[in-house]
C-alpha cells in the first residue's frame, strides 16, 4: 500500500509545464465568485485552463474505446486554447472520466424521463408524468456536449448554459463555424453574453454573481417557464465556489421555482467516510493524505478550492443540499450522494471486465483511492401548493 500512495503522489504532484495530466477527474473549472474573488481564490486563466484539460480526457476515454465517439467534442478541441488535447491519459483518469459521464448520462436522463431525478413512480403523492417537459441549467458547462449528444429531445423545452464570458465566447464562435453544432439550433439570436436559440441558450456570466434574485432573473431566469421540473447541473463547479457564495445563488434559483432537482459531481477531500459524524455540514472534517495531495497539486496551479476544503464528503454534500432545499412553504425533498468507487462495484460485471482490460488496468488499488475522492450527489425538491 505504501509503494501504490507514493506513486499516486507523484503523478498528482506533477507542476503544469509538464506534459502529462495531473491525477484528477473531470473539469475541475468554475469556482464563480466576485472578479475579486476569483483573483483572490484562484488564478483565472488557470481556472479556465482547466475546461481544456477535461476536454481533453473526454476525448482520450473516447479515443480509447471507454466512450462512444464525441464527434462535437472534436469540433469544440479545434478552438481549445491548449495544446494539451492530444494527450493520452493514464487508464484509471479515462475510467473516472467514463463513470462519472455514465453515472452524469444516467441521472439526467431520467430527470428528463420524469421530472426527478431520483423518483421512479410518484414523486410526494403525485404520479410522475412522462409527457411534461422539463428544462436543464448546466451551470460552468465549458466545453460538455451533453445538448448536442442528446439529440433532438421534445421534452426538453430549454437548455441553458452558464459560464464565464470568455469561455462562451469561444464555444459560441465555434458553434457558427461548424454545422455540425449550429444546424442544430433554430432562430438564434446573439446579443452581449448571451447565445440564445429557440432551445438552447448559452449565458455568459460569472455564476458567483447571480446571488441576488434580480440578477439571477435579468440573467437566467427570464429564460426559463418556473412551473416546469427543472434540473441545476454542477460538473466540478461547487468545489471551485466558496461554499457560502454557491448556496447564497442555488438558494436564489430555488426560491424561483416550484420543481427543482440539483444534480453535482464533485472532489471529496475525506473520501467516503460515512461512519465519522456531522453535526451540520462537517465542514471541519479532515483531508484524507490522498486528499491533502490532490489538494496541494492544484494548488501549485493556483487552483484553491475553497469549496472542496469545506465540503469534504459526501454525506456533507447530501446534507448541504437538505439544507438549501428548505422552504418556508410546505414542501418535499428527497436525496443521495455515493462515489465513483461505489458506481464502480456496481457496474455490471462484463461492463467492467470490457473496462479494465481496455488498456491492460494494474493499478487497481490506485483506482479505488482515487474514485473514493469523487462524489455524485443529488436532490429533487418539490413545492407542495
Amino acid at each position: 500500500m505504501r509503494t501504490t500512495r507514493l506513486r499516486v503522489a507523484s503523478t498528482l504532484s506533477m507542476p503544469s509545464e509538464v506534459p502529462a495530466p495531473s491525477l484528477t477527474l473531470g473539469r475541475p473549472f468554475r469556482k464563480g465568485g466576485s472578479a475579486s474573488s476569483r483573483s483572490v481564490c484562484s488564478d483565472g486563466d488557470a481556472v479556465r485552463a482547466t475546461d481544456s484539460d477535461a476536454l481533453g480526457s473526454r476525448l482520450a476515454a473516447c479515443r480509447a474505446g471507454y466512450l462512444t465517439p464525441d464527434v462535437y467534442a472534436e469540433l469544440l478541441a479545434t478552438e481549445a486554447p491548449v495544446p494539451s488535447l492530444s494527450i493520452r491519459r493514464p487508464p484509471l483518469i479515462s475510467i473516472g472520466t467514463y463513470l462519472r459521464s455514465c453515472e452524469t448520462d444516467s441521472l439526467v436522463q431520467h430527470f428528463i424521463d420524469t421530472g426527478t431525478i431520483g423518483q421512479t413512480d410518484s414523486f410526494d403523492g403525485r404520479a410522475l408524468s412522462s409527457t411534461s417537459k422539463v428544462q436543464i441549467i448546466s451551470l460552468g458547462a465549458g466545453s460538455d456536449t451533453r445538448f448536442w449528444r442528446m439529440g433532438c429531445v421534445p421534452k426538453v423545452a430549454r437548455y441553458i448554459e452558464l459560464d464565464f464570458p470568455e469561455t462562451t465566447a469561444l464555444k459560441a464562435a465555434c458553434i457558427q463555424r461548424h454545422a455540425p453544432l449550429h444546424e442544430a439550433l433554430t432562430d438564434v439570436h446573439i446579443s452581449e453574453h448571451v447565445f440564445e436559440s429557440s432551445k438552447y441558450v448559452l449565458v455568459g456570466a460569472d455564476i458567483g454573481s447571480l446571488a441576488t434574485r434580480h440578477e439571477w432573473e435579468t440573467r437566467v431566469g427570464r429564460f426559463l417557464d418556473a412551473s416546469l421540473p427543472t434540473l441545476i447541473l454542477c460538473e466540478c463547479v461547487l468545489a471551485y465556489m466558496d461554499v457560502s457564495v454557491a448556496d447564497e445563488m442555488l438558494r436564489t434559483c430555488f426560491s424561483t421555482l416550484g420543481q427543482v432537482s440539483l444534480l453535482s459531481y464533485d472532489m471529496c477531500v475525506s473520501g467516503d467516510r460515512e461512519d465519522r459524524p456531522h453535526d451540520h455540514i462537517a465542514h471541519d472534517t479532515e483531508p484524507t493524505r490522498f486528499g491533502k495531495v490532490m489538494l496541494q497539486n492544484l494548488s501549485a496551479r493556483k487552483l484553491i478550492l475553497p469549496g472542496a476544503r469545506q465540503c469534504t464528503t459526501p454525506a456533507a454534500y447530501k446534507e448541504r443540499f437538505e439544507q438549501l432545499a428548505r422552504s418556508e412553504r410546505a414542501y418535499s425533498s428527497c436525496s443521495a450522494a455515493h462515489t465513483l468507487r461505489d458506481a464502480w462495484h456496481n457496474l455490471d460485471r462484463r461492463e467492467r471486465a470490457r473496462v479494465s482490460m481496455l488498456e491492460h488496468l494494474d493499478e487497481i488499488e490506485e483506482l479505488e483511492m482515487l474514485l473514493g475522492h469523487y462524489c455524485m450527489a443529488w436532490i429533487d425538491r418539490i413545492i407542495v401548493q
